[in-house]
């Protein structure tokens, strides 16, 4: 009776340890799962900066070849005002 209780107790014991130890595993696969998550997060948004950034260079470089043709138009017009 005592042997048996005993084995019971133990094979208890070695239940709720296994249990912990899924509990745990779980846990850290949800930890490792929220980490990955948040590095994709925050890739993406890095990305999205870049290319904003990109787009921004690419509009302020567009003003610019602007500003200089109108400049060269402006001139071209003055010298053919002065020529006729």
């Amino acid at each position: 009776m005592q042997e048996t209780l005993a084995k019971m107790e133990r094979i208890k014991e070695k239940i709720l340890m296994q249990s912990m130890q899924r509990k745990q595993q779980q846990e850290e696969l949800r930890q490792c799962k929220d980490l990955e998550a948040q590095q994709l997060k925050e890739e993406k948004l890095l990305k999205e900066e870049e290319k904003q950034r990109k787009k921004e260079e690419g509009k302020a470089r567009r003003a610019v070849i602007f500003e200089q043709y109108k400049l060269k138009k402006a001139k071209e017009e003055a010298e053919n005002e002065v020529l006729y």
